[in-house]
């Protein structure tokens, strides 16, 4: 691999150098595939940290929320909302089922929220493609770990070479696919 960006020529640094030949260069960010690129702006925008699901649960009893405690719940944060932020937007992520749409996620109205919403339903929307990619990549790991085996046989290492050169063929197709799905909504 060369030590230049394939897209703009600019000088790669190293991420990855584990002394035996075998570098990895960082890749840039403003080069990467649309899709890519518009997943990890997307994410760079939205609320920094770990994000966790949970069920609304009253704080006293521990039971779940009656529907008047969440529209009362909702209605707070849009007030506080618009006190901080002067918006009363309240966020949702929405699908079409075969019996109708659906809400899916209630995503909120803080000054993140928009952004929050973009990056859940585009990362939703891409994950078949960010998975089929994920299993490619292992599938080129695994068949990387056969030919280093195979060393000294031969007919094995044909064979593990072969399975590599699929295996990354798999591969390139399943970026390929990933950046097809750059436009998805979200």
């Amino acid at each position: 691999m060369s030590n230049r960006c394939d897209k703009c020529g600019e000088e790669l640094g190293i991420l990855n150098d584990d002394m035996q030949g075998h570098i990895e260069y960082e890749a840039h960010q403003h080069c990467m595939p649309d899709a890519i690129a518009k997943l990890a702006a997307l994410f760079e925008a939205a609320t920094k940290g770990e994000w966790t699901a949970y069920r609304m649960i009253h704080a006293d009893t521990g039971e779940p929320l009656t529907p008047d405690e969440i529209a009362e719940y909702v209605r707070n944060s849009v007030i506080k909302s618009e006190g901080e932020s002067g918006t009363t937007n309240f966020l949702f992520i929405t699908c079409e089922k075969d019996d109708g749409s659906a809400d899916v996620c209630h995503v909120g109205n803080g000054p993140m929220s928009p952004q929050n919403a973009a990056a859940i339903a585009h990362a939703h929307n891409l994950m078949p493609r960010i998975l089929d990619v994920m299993r490619a990549g292992k599938n080129v790991r695994n068949a990387r770990v056969a030919v280093d085996e195979s060393k000294g046989n031969s007919l094995k290492l044909g064979i593990s070479m072969d399975w590599m050169f699929r295996a990354a063929d798999a591969l390139g197709r399943a970026l390929d696919a990933l950046q097809e799905g750059g436009d998805t909504d979200g």
